[in-house]
């Protein structure tokens, strides 16, 4: 599962999503060779990040907007890349699990 927090409207609010989308997943490996290559300056960088977090949660609260106007300054990359960090590990999860046998 991931998680992120914002402030919206004075409050913090955890957002909660189960799995992410193919497409989500997708535009995750597209942002990193992007990144790889140092295709990306710093601002597009962060706005591809801040865009595919909000496209990973289904909840029409979790948009590019909210992102940057419930977060610090100071805690936007860190909670950009802690997003990032736990969609790998789901993704990693996932192929940890045992193949089901065979009967």
């Amino acid at each position: 599962m991931i998680e992120l927090q914002l402030k919206i409207d004075g409050k913090k609010k955890t957002f909660k999503q189960q799995d992410v989308s193919a497409r989500a997943m997708r535009e995750c490996i597209k942002f990193y060779e992007k990144a790889e290559k140092e295709e990306l300056s710093d601002l597009d960088a962060i706005d591809a990040m801040i865009a595919i977090v909000a496209d990973i949660f289904q909840d029409p609260a979790v948009t590019f907007d909210s992102i940057l106007d419930g977060l610090s300054g100071n805690e936007l990359v860190p909670v950009l890349q802690n997003v990032f960090e736990q969609m790998n590990d789901l993704g990693s999860d996932e192929k940890k699990q045992p193949a089901k046998k065979k009967k």
